[in-house]
């Protein structure tokens, strides 16, 4: 974008000038060019911003690893081998152990979408292991994005690491 500035140093970073006293800055050296503003905020000549650090890249892409396995711990869900969705959180898998716990059967389950489902003990037990399973399938998903982002070398690199739900 072309923006009225002037260039601050050798570095190729540049000093915005409003728009607005356009005259005087043009009378004082800036001139209008390419720019373009750096991730810490400042502005440089187009081609001439600095990138991030790897490191904070990492650091960010962590962040945004744990986020997502956060938001999968509280909102997950997957299709039973029972034919129907349900919940796979924490507290989904709690209440499944609860049922199993008081030991009445039959009992009603509401599934993930709010339809009930007369569940004997035995499926009650299918439903905890499936929960459990996916538990643990995210946490080793969460290791395994973690491991990756801990060696990759390139800025590229980390952009490629996504968690994919």
């Amino acid at each position: 974008m072309k923006k009225l500035c002037k260039r601050l140093n050798n570095e190729n970073q540049a000093e915005l000038g409003y728009e607005a006293y356009e005259a005087y800055y043009l009378g004082i050296g800036f001139a209008y060019e390419e720019v373009e503003q750096a991730y810490n905020g400042n502005w440089y000549l187009k081609g001439y911003a600095p990138l991030k650090p790897l490191e904070e890249l990492k650091a960010e892409k962590l962040s945004e690893i744990k986020q997502a396995f956060n938001n999968e711990q509280e909102s997950g869900y997957i299709t039973s081998s029972l034919g129907f969705e349900v919940d796979a959180t924490r507290r989904s898998k709690d209440d499944v152990e609860s049922l199993l716990y008081v030991n009445v059967f039959p009992v009603q389950f509401r599934d993930y979408n709010n339809e009930f489902h007369e569940l004997t003990k035995e499926q009650a037990e299918v439903l905890k292991r499936e929960i459990i399973t996916y538990g643990l399938s995210i946490y080793q998903k969460k290791w395994t994005l973690e491991e990756a982002i801990k060696n990759v070398t390139t800025i590229e690199e980390v952009e490629e690491v996504k968690w994919v739900e």
